[in-house]
């Protein structure tokens, strides 16, 4: 009986010792995304708002000054824009290219806390997808730092 009443006192004494720690613990809500995925998910929605818009001023506000986009093709052109400022006209050229098109999303995953890997297909104004793409964030203070996007089935030919 005492080696049950000693049970029962440690039991009852860790479950205090817990509600007096629980409230000064930060727990994240079941809703809420790590820093990387919420950047990504910031990106995405301003890149659809900035594809029907015309203005990509929010997208590349999301870049780190000295960010760096890599954008490559199924045909084997690579092309690396540096600096913000590259980086906002590789958006215009986008939506000169492919007015509307949005990116819907296939999938999304986190692969280290501040590098996310997204699967996407293109769609038209239409309606119809236009391709696939992947990809690739890194992000740091909540700014994207570098994205490797990489095209691999293109249904609509473009050259940026």
């Amino acid at each position: 009986m005492r080696q049950y009443t000693f049970l029962g006192f440690a039991l009852a004494a860790s479950l205090a010792l817990g509600a007096l720690v629980a409230p000064h613990t930060p727990v994240r809500a079941a809703t809420q995304q790590p820093a990387a995925m919420q950047v990504v998910t910031t990106y995405q929605q301003a890149l659809t708002v900035g594809m029907e818009s015309g203005d990509l001023s929010a997208v590349a506000a999301l870049y780190a000054l000295d960010a760096t986009v890599t954008f490559s093709t199924p045909g084997g052109v690579t092309t690396v824009f540096r600096g913000r400022p590259a980086i906002a006209g590789f958006y215009r050229r986008l939506h000169q290219m492919v007015p509307g098109f949005h990116w819907a999303q296939d999938s999304t995953r986190m692969l280290s806390p501040t590098v996310v890997l997204s699967y996407e297909h293109p769609v038209t104004p239409g309606g119809q997808s236009a391709g696939h793409c992947a990809h690739l964030f890194v992000t740091q203070g909540g700014q994207i730092e570098s994205l490797d996007w990489v095209v691999y089935h293109q249904v609509v030919p473009h050259k940026l």
